[in-house]
């Protein structure tokens, strides 16, 4: 498993991802237009507090993880795995790799992350990476993870 840093070739890339209707039923919002998403991706790369990682498996993208720093230091994480990647045992790889990915590259250390109740395979695979549930808001839970010891 690879990560890089996204570009604007990316974008509709991770349009399609977006929109899938297993990824929608997890968001908070519904499906994106692509005029909206076309406009609103460049900008995002090039936030300081924005990180956007495409994950390659084979050579081939395989997924989508955002990293977006709060105010109080903390990288708010979202993890889109490509539908026909699904299944294939990659999301753990795929999150592993991008946090140390952050660790060398952004020197991050405190990763947090909001989960849908329902969504058992998200919360499995951060859990999995270290990720500690923190609270429960309405329909989400709330994870952080600490730096390694």
């Amino acid at each position: 498993m690879n990560v890089r840093p996204a570009t604007e070739a990316d974008s509709r890339l991770v349009f399609d991802w977006r929109n899938d209707p297993v990824t929608i039923s997890t968001f908070r919002t519904g499906r994106v237009e692509w005029d909206g998403h076309s406009k609103w991706f460049p900008v995002q790369l090039s936030k300081d507090g924005t990180v956007c990682l495409i994950g390659e498996h084979d050579g081939k993208p395989c997924g989508v993880i955002w990293f977006h720093k709060n105010r109080s230091g903390v990288w708010e994480t979202s993890v889109n795995l490509a539908p026909e990647f699904r299944g294939k045992k990659l999301s753990v790889p795929l999150l592993n790799t991008s946090l140390e990915w952050m660790r060398v590259h952004k020197s991050a250390e405190h990763f947090s992350t909001e989960i849908k109740n329902d969504n058992l395979p998200s919360i499995k695979m951060f859990e999995h990476c270290g990720y500690l549930f923190v609270f429960q808001s309405p329909d989400f839970g709330a994870y952080y993870a600490a730096p390694p010891q």
